[in-house]
């Protein structure tokens, strides 16, 4: 492996697919879809940002305050391994190992002993650490049989990123395998409501199937813009505040990682159209935005979504009315993704409800397992190709259409496809505390 960045001058052929739907890659969420013959249907993660890079090569796709935008030709050329730290390398390095290997984020946030378990149960072949900062992860990687890599910090511009390789990475020695549609792009530990950690693939499929639904529910273009506020590890940010919007064409910014809570600091600068985050990242929001006190918050937002647990009304209308701009809420699940949201202005939301529903991939169904009509009461079901792949212990995806995940809530899906969780199938629990999922 070269310790030199590698070179970004000139665009490789890239095959274009032209955009034909299918029952498998086609979702239905009871809104308009734009089956124009002039969209494209690419396969991979490599593929949609290949397009990306033909159609508008400049096009900023990453932005930042303390680096030079990172254009969508960048990505198309990125050649590197696993996972870094929340910053502007970890994103453009985990963007790069998804177009061509896996990538797996890891917190190093953490006492020794879990890092270790963490590591031994991500099965690695390589792993990449920063080479500014002491990571602990270190000493546990040299005790280890993985391949070990060193990156760069980012020097003005993210093509400066340069990769070391300090141990020889087994994985470089494997013939190369180009990926495929049911390639596992993406391996995250989650904990369950039991506490027991698991790892949740995601394909290929997986993510651009996500990257629809939000395009169909949130009217996003290339034109718009995102931040990556969450920790970089944490894996439904990765997929749905990083991935996505580049799938779309669109761009994320990177604020300083210190300073994300602190809008005021970075929005006017960075100009992000829309963001996804989490209850107590939005609270701690609203916490900064009334800490300063007097100072008017100038942005270029047209909305915020809200997901991984329930929104409480007060935080919502306090948040809406301080914004000036629509709170949505998402409902999901690791292992599935958005499955319902509330759908940008001007469609409708619906007080009391999650959102519209994905109809082709969400069903609900009574206790015999009989497909329930609309209005009724059952067991929320999630099927198709949303749905990630069971994971064995050489991490090989396995075929997703056909997989039904029951999620054990309690649902009802109306007639205009607005769905409603009421409660779990097996424990009781007050709906205002409980997490919608983990996604």
């Amino acid at each position: 492996m070269s310790n030199q960045p590698s070179e970004l001058s000139s665009l490789k052929p890239v095959h274009i697919l032209q955009y034909r739907p299918t029952p498998s890659s086609e979702v239905r969420i009871g809104v308009a879809k734009d089956d124009s013959p002039s969209r494209l249907m690419p396969q991979t993660v490599a593929e949609a940002i290949a397009q990306h890079a033909v159609r508008e090569p400049n096009r900023p796709a990453i932005v930042g305050t303390q680096f030079a935008p990172f254009s969508f030709r960048g990505l198309d050329h990125s050649r590197v391994g696993i996972m870094l730290p929340h910053g502007p390398e970890g994103a453009v390095l985990g963007v790069a190992v998804a177009c061509h290997a896996i990538s797996v984020p890891l917190n190093s946030n953490r006492p020794e002993s879990e890092i270790e378990e963490e590591l031994a149960r991500a099965r690695l072949d390589a792993l990449v650490l920063p080479s500014w900062v002491d990571s602990p992860a270190l000493a546990i990687a040299r005790r280890s049989s993985f391949g070990l890599i060193e990156a760069s910090r980012a020097a003005g511009s993210l093509s400066s990123v340069a990769l070391r390789q300090v141990r020889e990475t087994p994985v470089l020695d494997r013939r190369p395998v180009s990926p495929a549609l049911d390639s596992i792009a993406l391996i995250f530990t989650t904990s369950g409501t039991t506490g027991t950690a698991r790892l949740v693939p995601v394909t290929h499929q997986n993510l651009l199937v996500t990257a629809d639904k939000m395009r169909q529910w949130f009217n996003l273009s290339s034109d718009d813009r995102t931040a990556f506020v969450l920790p970089g590890y944490y894996g439904a940010a990765i997929k749905i505040s990083l991935l996505a919007p580049l799938l779309l064409g669109g761009s994320v910014a990177l604020p300083t990682a210190r300073h994300a809570q602190d809008l005021a600091e970075w929005i006017p600068d960075l100009c992000p159209t829309w963001l996804w985050g989490n209850p107590t990242f939005f609270q701690a929001v609203l916490d900064r935005l009334r800490s300063g006190a007097g100072t008017k918050l100038t942005h270029s937002l047209r909305f915020v979504v809200s997901g991984t647990a329930f929104l409480p009304p007060t935080l919502r209308a306090v948040l809406e009315e301080t914004l000036g701009v629509p709170v949505l809420q998402s409902y999901g699940m690791s292992e599935a993704g958005i499955l319902a949201a509330d759908p940008a202005p001007p469609r409708k939301r619906k007080p009391g409800t999650v959102g519209l529903a994905s109809r082709d991939e969400l069903t609900i169904v009574g206790p015999e397992g009989d497909v329930l009509p609309d209005g009724e009461v059952g067991e929320v079901v999630v099927h198709g190709p949303t749905v990630s792949p069971d994971i064995g212990a050489d991490a090989e995806a396995q075929h997703s259409n056909d997989r039904w995940l029951f999620t054990g809530d309690l649902g009802s899906i109306d007639s205009e496809g607005y769905l409603t969780v009421v409660g779990r199938t097996k424990e009781l629990q007050d709906i205002s505390r409980r997490s919608f999922g983990t996604l």
